[in-house]
């Protein structure tokens, strides 16, 4: 499969619509034109993206003055399994490339239009207080620990697993500290924005999360471990225009925007790491 940038599609030829083409292959005319279009897209999108993808669909209301972007937020794996359920949706996009494939398989999304849009990765963290006196990765398999991460269904679930295993494969380390973590984990999660307030009440003592869920907002509240590099996994997000589209055109204008200039400001404030920009 070829992944890259969603091109724009040919030239209509139907009189009425050639009105609209003057101000450019989609119809749409930023705040500098004159004229307002009238057009909405709906954008299901992975949960860790909630904040970046709100903000910046508000940016592009602005700058496309009568869009309107709806937004679906998820686990990247019960968004797949609304697609394939017949949910209506312009855009989708994923915190792993698992489920994008798995719509690519079932015809649901245009291959040509998918492109990874960033990358992630995962930290752990501890409420302040750190009532377990966690300092490093090795405490977490200290006995009476009581780890949060995602479930075996969601991509920050797996990527957490995947990670485990990496410290199974290093001597240093091995299968019995893995075991002992995996037997204090007290919640499997299956949305990441159900992870930080488990923390932060102390209902749990430490967990896996995406950095980009550590907003600045919460640095009195929890305290971040790093995960090696050797040991940890990035995770790329793909995003790609579903082959039902509604509004094909809008939903390339709004991909383009993310992964321009404005979109690749607004990730990286969001502690993403984006690809194109």
């Amino acid at each position: 499969m070829t992944i890259r940038r969603p091109v724009s599609t040919g030239v209509l030829v139907f009189p009425v619509i050639l009105l609209i083409l003057f101000a450019g292959c989609t119809g749409l005319v930023p705040t500098d034109g004159s004229g307002i279009s009238e057009e909405e897209i709906t954008v299901f999108s992975a949960a860790s993206l909630t904040g970046a993808i709100t903000d910046l669909s508000g940016l592009f209301e602005e700058k496309y003055p009568g869009t309107v972007v709806i937004h679906n937020f998820d686990n990247s794996n019960a968004l797949r399994t609304q697609i394939e359920h017949g949910a209506k949706a312009d855009i989708f996009i994923s915190a792993d490339m698992g489920q994008m494939t798995a719509l690519l398989e079932k015809g649901c999304i245009d291959e040509q239009s998918v492109v990874i849009i960033l990358e992630n990765a995962l930290a752990v963290i501890i409420p302040v207080e750190n009532p377990a006196n966690i300092t490093e990765i090795r405490d977490l398999g200290y006995p009476g620990v009581r780890l949060v991460t995602g479930a075996d269904g969601t991509p920050f679930g797996r990527y957490t697993r995947e990670i485990l295993e990496n410290y199974r494969d290093d001597p240093q380390y091995g299968s019995v500290f893995v075991d002992t973590i995996y037997s204090n984990i007290v919640s499997e999660e299956m949305s990441v924005g159900s992870v930080m307030p488990k923390i932060i009440l102390g209902e749990a003592d430490a967990a896996f999360l995406y950095k980009s869920d550590i907003l600045k907002r919460y640095n009195d509240q929890v305290i971040r471990i790093e995960i090696p590099e050797a040991y940890n996994v990035v995770a790329r997000y793909p995003a790609g225009i579903l082959k039902e589209s509604a509004n094909k055109n809008l939903a390339e204008e709004y991909v383009k925007f993310l992964t321009g200039p404005e979109g690749g400001i607004l990730l990286r404030e969001y502690g993403f790491d984006p690809i194109h920009v």
